[in-house]
């Protein structure tokens, strides 16, 4: 896409504005020139001497087209986080933004550039090139601006929907609303826009349970007394209601309940139920990962620190199995919705993370085979370790520790 000059932008507008505001009159007569020189204001002369065919004149005007993106992605971005910094955050600060940009999402000239884009591009190679980049442009704008409202909440995606495909999903909501307006502009109001889109999102977006729609109240409560120590209440309360109920059954309400902390505390500690998972495991997984540097740090063989690893794996599981059940679940909803998006839980307990430089180090000092890349044999130990526990939860720790080990480290076959 690329800017006219001035005299020819002047007729370009005048030929949108036609198609716009005169369709009839279009059907009837076509782009007339002498319309055209009418509404642009410019001479009839000057006109023919730019574009001898009407073809050029169309060529001109397919130049132009994909109409751009009314807003670019940082002006938005900026606008997301001035929602945060007032309170509003994820789909309230979309619903807002939406009413705000009502005009500009809505302009009847910039659709009726989009619809005559798409009119035009079956005969136009270039042209549908150009519509195919900017809907790529529109979608990562809608991409940026989701990324924003939701990257302080700790969501994930529902299936079958993934980041990409949300941002198409919001565009063609945008569309539509258009296209609807143009037969019954009454009906499609600001409101209307924002909690369609505002539907859009709750359908799409697990907020873990714990969300209210927009424009529902929080319930009144009566005070209560916090406990004497809220975050070890809330991790406690979890950990009950995680094993009970499951991860995806349980919810922000229940932990909240539960805890004795009220709803609205609990989220200024912890926003979502991912977030209550990370801090009940930082501390053991940090002490494993401590572990394990140590014994790197004095030299001890590789062999024995994978011991020590597995062994430390099986421990967590088993002292917190009902958060361990949960962060599995919490991991694999993650990888599957749009851990580029939205907070990945992965990232921050990265467990095959403490072990990789361990097998690193013993590849390049020839300890271990050096077959395999550090990170996967990492990734394969940690999983396989995961696997024993939890498909044999009675045995013990060290049971399934020297299990995972022998056949790690020994493997199946006999010499």
């Amino acid at each position: 896409m690329k800017s006219a000059d001035p005299i020819t932008a002047r007729f370009i507008e005048a030929a949108l504005r036609t198609l716009t505001e005169e369709p009839g009159r279009v059907l009837d007569r076509g782009l007339n020139r002498d319309r055209l020189v009418e509404i642009s204001g410019a001479a009839a002369a000057t006109f023919s001497r730019k574009f001898r065919t009407k073809q050029l004149f169309l060529d001109a005007i397919a130049a132009t087209l994909p109409p751009p993106v009314h807003c670019g992605a940082d002006e938005l971005r900026a606008e997301i986080e001035r929602f945060d910094a007032a309170g509003q955050r994820g789909d309230r600060a979309i619903h807002e933004l939406v009413l705000r940009r009502y005009a500009a999402l809505t302009e009847p000239r910039r659709f009726a550039r989009q619809l005559l884009a798409h009119w035009l591009a079956p005969a136009d190679a270039r042209l549908r090139a150009r519509l195919r980049d900017s809907y790529r442009q529109r979608d990562a704008t809608a991409h940026a601006v989701l990324d924003a409202a939701f990257d302080r909440v700790g969501v994930t995606l529902r299936r079958p929907l993934g980041a990409s495909t949300l941002a198409v999903a919001v565009n063609a909501l945008l569309e539509g609303v258009q296209l609807r307006m143009r037969a019954e502009p009454e009906l499609v109001t600001p409101e209307l826009l924002a909690n369609a889109m505002s539907a859009l999102l709750n359908g799409a977006i697990d907020f873990d349970e714990g969300h209210r729609p927009v424009g529902d109240p929080a319930p009144m409560r009566a005070p209560v007394a916090l406990p004497s120590n809220p975050r070890a209440a809330v991790i406690a309360a979890a950990r009950l209601e995680f094993g009970n109920r499951g991860y995806f059954n349980t919810t922000m309400a229940h932990v909240a309940e539960t805890s004795g902390v009220p709803r609205d505390k609990l989220e200024l500690l912890f926003p979502s139920k991912i977030h209550i998972i990370e801090a009940a495991l930082r501390t053991p997984f940090d002490q494993l990962g401590t572990e394990i540097a140590d014994a790197a740090a004095f030299d001890v063989d590789a062999a024995t620190t994978i011991r020590r690893y597995l062994l430390g794996c099986a421990g967590l599981i088993a002292a917190e199995t009902a958060f361990m059940d949960a962060l599995l679940v919490a991991v694999a909803h993650d990888t599957y919705g749009a851990p580029e998006r939205f907070r990945s839980i992965k990232a921050q307990l990265n467990l095959p993370a403490v072990i990789e430089p361990v097998i690193e180090r013993g590849q390049k000092c020839g300890e271990l085979a050096d077959d395999h890349p550090p990170a996967e044999v990492a990734a394969w130990l940690t999983n396989a370790i995961l696997l024993r526990c939890f498909t044999f939860r009675d045995r013990s720790p060290e049971e399934n520790a020297a299990f995972a080990a022998d056949v790690a480290l020994r493997g199946v076959l006999l010499d």
